[in-house]
């Protein structure tokens, strides 16, 4: 094994060729399969931190569990699950006695061979990939039986064994390549519906302001059920397009509509609350100084003061009607 040094002389990272075994370059028709108890056992179920410098591996669970590391990131395994890790990959494995599987270890020579054409290929394989059962049990299924098959052709003595081994090895990564393209393309689809979502309730939060009917403004599940969706998935929508949640984003925009009419009209403090259909005057007003640091009051009065004019409106005006709110609202909208 090798060990690659910070400059302070601390051994940092080991690199194996096998794990616990000294590195040394690998043929490029490398392959290599065992069973996890064959090598795991040795090293007491403890798989310390490594990389392989050009060594390509896939590791099988089949039962038992585990505790994968990835450069700074834990992931525990408690189902049975695949995972691609390419060379020069920081990773580490805490396995449960019990645990049954195998690793099979390529050389990047060898994976490379079997796709000259196809870069695209060799780009998706150059990322580590977790497949677990639960997330697709047929693909997972698909690729124990694979990962089966080519550890029994690699100790079976049978005519055209290379040529056997390259076609399961390339229905395996294939496999793996076409999992990690469909992935990207529900990423794509799930980014395309959240932003259509989104523009749909910045829509209803506009057609709110002069609705017949209004929604209450602080009322998520109110705008979900417009959407024909659940107030979490809604939440989820908001944070995905706009990293805001959707109560940030309700406030935000009904103290839009507060600076407004504080700056355009006369109206009193409660009345702007009740235009906002704030319940409590009080919450108004706090939740106003959270998002501002000024007051309702403070703010208005700094408005007046850097720009007199912008004040129009009766200062008497203490009724407020339906009609005379939809057209304010019409107006400043």
């Amino acid at each position: 094994m090798s060990k690659k040094e910070n400059q302070s002389g601390r051994q940092t990272v080991v690199n194996y060729g096998l794990y616990g075994e000294s590195y040394e370059p690998r043929l490029p028709g490398f392959v290599h399969s065992e069973l996890h108890e064959t090598r795991c056992q040795q090293h007491g179920w403890v798989i310390r931190p490594h990389m392989h410098t050009n060594l390509f591996q896939i590791v099988l669970i089949d039962s038992g569990s585990a505790e994968f590391t990835h450069h700074t990131e834990t992931a525990q395994l408690t189902e049975p699950c695949l995972i691609t890790v390419p060379a020069d990959v920081l990773h580490g494995y805490l396995f449960s006695q019990d645990v049954k599987g195998l690793i099979i270890s390529l050389s990047d020579e060898y994976v490379g061979k079997l796709f000259p054409e196809s870069p695209g290929v060799l780009l998706e394989l150059s990322r580590m990939h977790l497949i677990r059962q639960s997330t697709d049990p047929a693909a997972f299924r698909q690729l124990s039986e694979l990962a089966w098959q080519i550890h029994t052709e690699l100790y079976a003595d049978r005519p055209e064994r290379g040529l056997a081994l390259q076609s399961y090895i390339g229905l395996l990564l294939i496999a793996v390549y076409r999992l990690g393209e469909q992935r990207l393309q529900d990423e794509l689809a799930v980014d395309n519906r959240n932003v259509r979502y989104f523009r749909q309730f910045q829509q209803l939060l506009k057609e709110n302001r002069t609705a017949d009917v209004p929604i209450n403004p602080l009322s998520i599940s109110a705008y979900a059920r417009r959407l024909g969706i659940t107030s979490v998935h809604l939440n989820r929508v908001c944070r995905s397009v706009a990293g805001l949640s959707t109560l940030q984003l309700i406030q935000d925009e009904l103290l839009l509509e507060a600076k407004r009419y504080l700056h355009h009209s006369s109206y009193s403090i409660a009345e702007i609350a009740y235009l906002l259909q704030f319940e409590d005057a009080s919450y108004f007003s706090r939740l106003f100084r959270k998002k501002t640091g000024l007051s309702p009051k403070q703010f208005r009065e700094q408005q007046r003061t850097t720009s007199p004019a912008g004040i129009d409106g009766e200062s008497d005006k203490t009724n407020i009607d339906k009609s005379s709110i939809t057209e304010l609202a019409r107006l400043e909208s």
